[in-house]
């Protein structure tokens, strides 16, 4: 037996040891904290799986416990599962997830009755935020808390209850009272105070003493002790304060000093009220007579009497909330007859005050008499006709009354009302109960005799019990014959005739006379207005109203008041026909397919359940209605099939790639760094971060964390998700790197794996790459990335800024990864034109998802007209855009993408549903296929989203979403699941014809971070930002809409604009809303950031406004603005762009976008519109600007230039010099070049002899040269002749390369240098190599840029050479090398500059030789270089200065040619024409008549005047025309090179780019050449 005992005993200790530690805790509970889990909004009735406490337990603290774990170990201990603990979130518990109830429920928790401000998981014992005692509580809210005492509107900071241990708060607790005494009972040392917040977002602290208390917490105490409750969040300055003062029981009243005496309602004496005390609570009770509706008997107040008080003591008759209701005087102090009138129990207080003291007596007096109904529910016979509303209800409902019969605005049955009314229509016959439990008296009620009264007349006769009496009336209801009928159901208590309750409910016959219904029907609309949804019960009332008239009564009505009623009652019935058949309509084209649809055969059923789906939407809202639950199971069974067979037909199209062109809703998607990639090589492999970013609607719970499951974005990708498919890896590859995602936001702290991706270029070339899921992820049902990449040549890496300067794609609108551009079903693509630099252009399209046999993609090829614009065609899915051109010299090639979608619009009339739009209708528009441009995605993106389009309508600017229907699926664990939506466009039609609704796009607010943030970490805890961004062009929609001839536009608030509306083109104008109710808004809603918006048909001021914006939390980047709202948001001031044309324009669409925080929730932004089609349109005037009196001045010059033109473009030219820089860029280019075309032909008709005699200088000295043979490579006979016949367009003989290379061979050092201390031989050398189109890296094995490389070699030869370095490496774009670059060497010749603004080899004067190569080299830095340009200004100062008076030059001491030639070239580089600027004409006289007075008969030209021809003079001559030549052909300058192309094969062909041009020039018309040269200078400007 001892064995036995003791086996026991051990099977005991090893059973107990098994169990969770919480279950053998002390009862003490030291050291543990209590866990509680409970459901208390969602009942089983409405579908919950569980409702109730679920736990209860007390959970032992370990070191590393944290609020967190508590709960784990709490559910666990009783076996109950919950998901996302480990993340930080929990979403599910013993099968209640989050949304389930509601898209608001969800779990939230509460520590020590307070909503954290953090994260459970960092509520700790290691921190100290978790101790022993901590009540932790876990709740399931259906309304992001506001149900469980948790709203986050945290600007109530009241408290709702303050419990006690021992004693009671004098006053009675309420919000609103701050400072209560409490009377300390004898022996208490010691008090528990547990307050509750209002709202438990907010936090409660006790204080006593100065020491903090916990909830639990035993405060010691004793009289005197003052208790300090806080409440308000962590860290809040401002916090709500309420106080307990403790004070000991009061001596200056007894039960012989205080007598009561009752007053009767009616106001007459009661009777004398025996009181008890209690002297250790000070307190006194007394009871009153029986509670009667009998006002002579039923005591209403009292009087109270004070005797034996100190000398000078004082004393307040108080309510419970501590409101005085009487002094006491001489001892005497009275209640009104009404202050007390019902039953139960009320308390009062006596203060009295003496000796500086004041001491509460609590005074409780009770009544008798527990009068209440069980049950109270009437009926009407015939039934009620809920299509009657009378006040807003039913008819049959029952309102609550005062004593007088007025409705209170209450319904329904209290315990505290005897009166009630119901309204019931004539139809209603008789008015009663269907049996007795329908009206059940409860408590003494029953108990008491009753009887029935029908207006005073009995009606049932008094039976013993409240029970016989209703049994009795369900038999006998009451008949209506009259207007209205009073029913009193009396109880007389059996022993006491003075107690008697009556409950009166008047029944009133809501009768329409013959009068009220002629107005009824007089304010119908007309038949043309009627709907069915509106007005078919309304109409059909008033034909019962008729009907039910007498024939008197209906007499009354004139013929055509009842024509208008018999018309109206025609119509509704028309409209109720269409309206079902309709709706059956639609259930009997989805009877078609439902049911039958399946992945194997879904084609078949495509397009019927794409009607069904075009059709549903086209249905009025009353229709669809007819498909919700609510409303009719039978058709809600309809709408599930429709469901099952869209879901099955749109998924399984998306699978197989036949859902391309068509308007399909995507379920997924991606989120990208970028659509499109052009890419260098030589970078390390992680140069080229990727982010893919996927948007996954059904992201499986067995590969992720439950709380993260339910995201459809998220800030990390896990391993083995994603695949990629590139077309050609020889190209480029992707570097695939594990690493970790660290979630920092709100209830995070889950450390999660984390794929990053890496491209990697690997040789020059161009090709595509798709990324979508693997098998393991399952189904991607979304629009599968298309992604072009292009890996750049060297020749292309070279070009600075390729992709954007290639074409002008990157610096248009909506070009961004964002950005999708729609069109609409039936029509072949969206238009989208951009413009091509370069020439011999090619725009590739590749076709989507198409690929030929060797993996490259399908293309649709388009050229570019003239002027280099081409429009391209964007198809459904991602559009890869591949560009090729010469340009700078190379052809080169980047690749661009544009998301295009396309959608299919369906229209309906809102208003009047199956009726043609026409003005005061509301159109609707539903978007079957929209693009999202931003997803949510956790911890980053939160944007709400609607949809605008732009419309030049009367009193508006924007049409937004007004509603939008919602596309479910059911996920994996059979949860149906919101994932996609169609919005709906609602345009109120102020205008007839057709109208456009343009520039659709996505409008998205929210919190969180701006666009470009997906490959972020994301929110880390803090105050996401407020964001606004919109994406997206939508197709444009189309209306046609009929005139309305009883439309009427009637705005409230009138436009004004300063000086009566008139304003010069480049000045600004303020317009105001003067009576703009900003004021009233303001102090109705607590506005966050607002904008006052108007439309204009202003070109460049289309979009104007002004802003208000409070700053502060999310707002802060906004800043806050310095002056109220009621100040800047009632004007907008604008500037009138300065190239406005004169004339009259529209202000138009004035509203106020507002965010506001008034929606419930404190820390929420709401938006809204306010205002719309109120504020009154306008129109202003613009005055001719200084742009368009230029261009008017250029227009009147005329085409046919002649000297007589003279003062014409005199005053043109006067009047755009005067412009500054900035608006010279504004006037139209083509203007610009016909003025130039006029000065420049008004010029050569000037010097019309110079002119030809340069023609011929230019031909023969050209003819010349090419009879001197091959060119050698020397500074004489070598470079520059080459130059010059190259840039001229003439041959270069072929052998010239040959000379070179074996030139470069026998010279070229070990650095590529061709002299030792000459730099400017190897620049010759480039300059005349890349002339001919000739690879200087490659010469005969040697790279002569090579030689260029070392600044103190580059400074051997002075400044000539940093010179003609820095023209040889802007030759042709080319790269530096070694220590030396463009910016050092700019450095170094502007440092050289003299301050006379000129250059020298020696000495301290300008050399104009020199001063005109420095300006040759600055020349491609003038315009982009504020530096450079200030020292050429001055330098061209200088020149002009040393120009002589017969137009020439001279150096040292020489008049040249030489010098003449090298400003030449120095002011076309600079695009100034010689013969044209004022600065370089001396004595009528330029340096071109100077150049041609040193020519030599036959060709060439002499050093000096008088001497023989020169070789050096001759080539610096010839090469100065080409400069000139050039320029007036509007080619490139001399020495930019680009429009050469570089030949790298073997060729010995010069490749110049020019080859023709010189014969070209000669042979037009010095006026068509003039205009030419003009126009495609500023193109290339441009």
């Amino acid at each position: 037996m001892k064995k036995r005992i003791i086996s026991l005993l051990l099977a005991l200790i090893m059973a107990l040891s098994l169990l969770p530690v919480s279950v053998l805790a002390a009862d003490d509970h030291t050291g543990q904290v209590h866990v509680t889990v409970e459901n208390t909004t969602w009942t089983k009735a409405d579908g919950a799986p569980w409702e109730g406490t679920l736990v209860d337990e007390w959970v032992t603290l370990k070191a590393d416990s944290t609020m967190m774990s508590c709960i784990v170990d709490a559910l666990t201990a009783k076996g109950y599962s919950q998901t996302g603990a480990d993340t930080g979130y929990i979403s599910e518990i013993n099968g209640i997830k989050e949304k389930d109830a509601s898209k608001d429920s969800g779990w939230m928790g509460t520590l020590n009755d307070w909503f954290t401000s953090e994260g459970f998981a960092k509520y700790t014992v290691a921190n100290g935020k978790l101790k022993s005692g901590d009540e932790i509580a876990v709740q399931h809210t259906c309304n992001l808390g506001a149900d469980i005492g948790g709203s986050f509107d945290t600007s109530d900071k009241s408290l709702k209850a303050i419990a006690l241990s021992a004693g009671e708060l004098i006053p009675a607790f309420s919000s609103d009272v701050h400072d209560y005494t409490m009377i300390l009972p004898e022996g208490v040392t010691a008090l528990t105070v547990t307050p509750t917040a209002s709202n438990k977002q907010n936090r409660v602290r006790i204080y006593a003493g100065g020491t903090e208390y916990g909830r639990k917490d035993a405060i010691p105490v004793q009289v005197g002790t003052v208790i300090t409750l806080k409440v308000g969040n962590d860290g809040d300055t401002a916090p709500e304060t309420y106080t307990i003062a403790l004070q000991a029981a009061g001596t200056l009243l007894s039960a012989d000093s205080v007598a009561l005496t009752s007053i009767h309602q009616d106001g007459s004496a009661g009777t004398k009220v025996a009181l008890t005390f209690d002297k250790e609570t000070a307190a006194l009770t007394g009871k009153l007579a029986n509670y009667t509706h009998l006002k002579q008997y039923n005591d209403g107040g009292f009087t109270v009497t004070l005797s034996d008080l100190p000398a000078g003591a004082t004393a307040q008759l108080k309510s419970s909330d501590g409101k005085v209701l009487a002094d006491f005087k001489n001892g005497v102090a009275s209640t009104p007859a009404n202050q007390f009138t019902g039953s139960g129990s009320a308390y009062f207080y006596i203060a009295v005050t003496a000796q500086g003291r004041t001491e509460n007596y609590k005074l409780t007096l009770t009544k008798p008499g527990n009068y209440v109904w069980g049950t109270f529910n009437f009926f009407g016979k015939p039934a009620y006709n809920t299509d009657n509303v009378f006040y807003g209800y039913p008819e049959g409902t029952l309102f609550q009354a005062d004593e007088d019969g007025n409705r209170t605005g209450e319904t329904g049955y209290s315990r505290n009302c005897w009166n009630y009314i119901v309204y019931v229509s004539p139809q209603v016959a008789s008015f009663g109960i269907n049996k007795f439990s329908d009206a059940m008296q409860g408590g003494d009620l029953n108990t008491l005799k009753t009887q029935i009264l029908v207006d005073g007349e009995v009606h049932v006769k008094q039976t013993k019990f409240g029970k016989q009496a209703m049994m009795a009336f369900v038999k006998k209801p009451v008949t209506l014959t009259k207007d209205k009928t009073v029913i009193d159901i009396v109880g007389v208590d059996k022993k006491n005739p003075k107690i008697e309750i009556h409950t009166t409910i008047t029944v009133i016959v809501v009768k329409t006379t013959p009068a009220e219904l002629t107005d009824f029907i007089s304010a119908l609309p007309s038949t043309d207005n009627l709907t069915y949804a509106e007005h078919y019960k309304i109409v059909m009332s008033y034909q019962r109203a008729y009907t039910g008239f007498t024939d008197e009564e209906k007499a009354q009505l004139s013929a055509e008041t009842v024509k208008k009623l018999q018309d109206s009652v025609a119509r509704v019935e028309e409209l109720k026909k269409r309206h079902e058949d309709g709706v059956q309509a639609w259930i009997d084209l989805v009877n078609t397919f439902a049911g039958k649809v399946t992945a194997e055969n879904y084609a078949q059923y495509y397009d019927a359940v794409q009607k069904a789906q075009v059709q549903y939407l086209e249905l009025s809202d009353a229709q669809r209605a007819e498909f919700a639950a609510v409303n009719s199971a039978e058709n809600a069974a309809v709408m599930t099939a429709y469901e099952a067979a869209y879901r099955t037909v749109n998924e399984q199209s998306i699978l197989d790639g036949s859902s391309i062109g068509k308007p399909t809703e995507y379920y997924d998607d991606f989120m990208m760094s970028a659509n499109h990639y052009n890419l260098d090589l030589g970078h390390e492999d992680t140069y080229y971060p990727a982010v893919f970013r996927e948007i996954w609607t059904n992201r499986p719970t067995t590969l992720y964390p439950a709380g993260y499951a339910a995201e459809k974005g998220l800030p990390y990708t896990l391993p083995g998700i994603l695949k990629f498919d590139i077309k050609d890896d020889s190209i480029f590859e992707i570097k695939e790197v594990e690493d970790v995602y660290k979630d920092g936001g709100l209830g995070g702290g889950s450390t999660l794996p984390a794929m990053k991706y890496y491209l990697v270029p690997k040789k020059a070339g161009t090709t595509t790459f798709t990324v979508t899921f693997t098998d393991k992820a399952g189904n991607f049902y979304g629009q599968i990335p298309e992604i072009p990449v292009h890996v750049n040549s060297p020749e292309e890496t070279a070009i600075q800024d390729l992709n954007k300067n290639l074409t002008n794609f990157t610096s248009l609108s909506n070009t961004s990864k964002y950005d999708n551009w729609t069109y609409d079903y039936g029509t072949q693509g969206a238009p989208f034109t951009f413009k091509v630099s370069g020439t011999n252009a090619k725009v590739s399209v590749y076709n989507y998802l198409q690929y030929n046999k060797d993996g490259t993609p399908v293309k649709t090829d388009y050229t570019p007209d003239a002027k280099g614009n081409v429009t391209i065609l964007l198809k459904d899915g991602y559009n890869g855009i591949e560009v090729t051109a010469d340009y700078q010299g190379h052809t080169v090639t980047q690749v661009y993408s544009l998301k295009g979608k396309v959608t299919r619009y369906v229209q309906e009339n809102i208003s009047r549903p199956g009726e043609d739009l026409r003005t005061g209708d509301t159109a609707g528009i539903w978007i079957i296929g929209r693009p999202t441009n931003i997803h949510k995605i956790l911890r980053i993106y939160n944007p709400a989203t609607t949809t605008m389009f732009y419309t030049d309508m009367p009193l508006q600017s924007v049409v937004n979403t007004d509603n939008q229907h919602d596309i479910y699926r059911t996920d994996e664990n059979g949860v149906k699941k919101q994932v996609s939506y169609q919005p709906r466009v609602a345009a109120y039609l102020t205008e007839s014809g057709t109208i456009t609704l343009t520039k659709g796009s996505s409008d998205n607010r929210g919190y969180g971070s701006n666009p470009g943030s997906e490959g972020d970490q994301g929110n880390t805890g803090g105050i996401a930002a407020s964001t606004r961004y919109g994406f997206g062009m939508l197709a444009d929609i189309t209306l046609q809409v009929e005139n309305n001839p009883n439309f009427k536009l009637e705005p409230k608030y009138e436009t004004v604009a300063e000086n009566g509306g008139q304003v010069k083109a480049g000045d600004k104008l303020t317009i105001s809303i003067p009576s703009l109710p900003i004021e009233q808004l303001a102090q109705d809603y607590k506005l966050r950031y607002c904008l006052l918006n108007y439309s204009t048909n202003i070109p460049g001021a289309e979009y104007i406004f002004s802003k208000w914006s409070k700053g502060g939390d999310s707002w802060e980047g906004e800043g806050t603005t310095p002056v109220g709202p009621e100040v800047a948001l009632k004007s907008i001031t604008f500037t009138v762009p300065k190239t406005t044309p004169a004339g009259t324009y529209r202000i138009y669409g004035g509203y106020l976008d507002v965010t506001h925080r008034s929606g419930g929730y404190e820390w929420l932004d709401v938006y809204a519109k306010f205002y719309r089609m109120e504020i009154s349109d306008l129109t202003i005037t613009v005055l001719k600007g200084d742009i368009e009196t230029v261009e008017d001045l250029i227009d009147a010059i005329g085409a046919d230039v002649t000297l007589d033109s003279e003062a014409a473009i005199t005053a043109a030219k006067s009047a755009y010099d005067a412009l500054s820089d900035e608006d010279k860029a504004l006037v139209d280019t083509d203007k610009v070049a016909a003025l130039n075309a006029a000065i420049i032909k008004l010029n050569r008709l000037k010097h019309a002899d110079l002119m030809a005699n340069l023609d011929t200088i230019y031909k023969t000295t050209g003819d010349f040269m090419a009879t001197l043979g091959t060119p050698t490579v020397n500074s004489t006979g070598g470079e520059w002749m080459v130059i010059g016949l190259a840039r001229s367009g003439r041959t270069v003989p072929a052998g010239y390369y040959d000379n070179v290379v074996e030139y470069v061979k026998a010279k070229a050092d070990a650095n590529e240098r061709l002299h030792r201390a000459k730099v400017t031989d190897n620049a010759r050398v480039i300059l005349a190599l890349t002339a001919i189109g000739k690879d200087v890296t490659n010469v005969g094995g040697h790279n002569l840029l090579k030689g260029l490389d070392n600044m103190a070699y580059v400074q051997k030869q002075g400044i000539n050479g940093p010179i003609f370095t820095l023209i040889a490496l802007d030759s042709h774009n080319y790269p530096t090398m070694g220590d030396v670059t463009r910016e050092k060497l700019i450095q170094v010749i502007l440092a050289a500059q003299l301050p006379d603004g000129g250059w020298t080899l020696s000495g301290n004067d300008a050399d104009p030789d020199m001063t005109a190569m420095a300006i040759q080299a600055l020349a491609p830095y003038y315009k982009t270089n504020e530096t450079v340009k200030a020292a050429v200004d001055k330098a061209l100062e200088a020149l002009s200065a040393l120009q002589r008076n017969d137009g020439g030059f001279g150096s040292w001491g020489t008049v040249n040619s030489e010098s003449c030639a090298q400003v030449i070239v120095a002011l076309t580089a600079l695009g100034i024409d010689p013969i044209a600027d004022s600065r370089f004409v001396k004595n009528g006289l330029t340096v071109l008549d100077a150049l041609s007075s040193f020519y030599v008969t036959g060709g060439g030209f002499r050093h000096t005047a008088g001497g023989d021809r020169d070789g050096m003079a001759t080539e610096q001559g010839y090469y100065a025309l080409a400069a000139y030549y050039r320029f007036v052909n509007a080619q490139t300058r001399l020495y930019d090179m680009t429009d050469v192309t570089i030949q790298t094969g073997g060729s010995n062909t010069p490749a110049t780019g020019d080859t023709g041009v010189l014969v070209w020039v000669i042979a037009l018309p010095v006026t068509i050449l003039a205009a030419a040269f003009v126009l495609k200078r500023k193109e290339r400007e441009a």
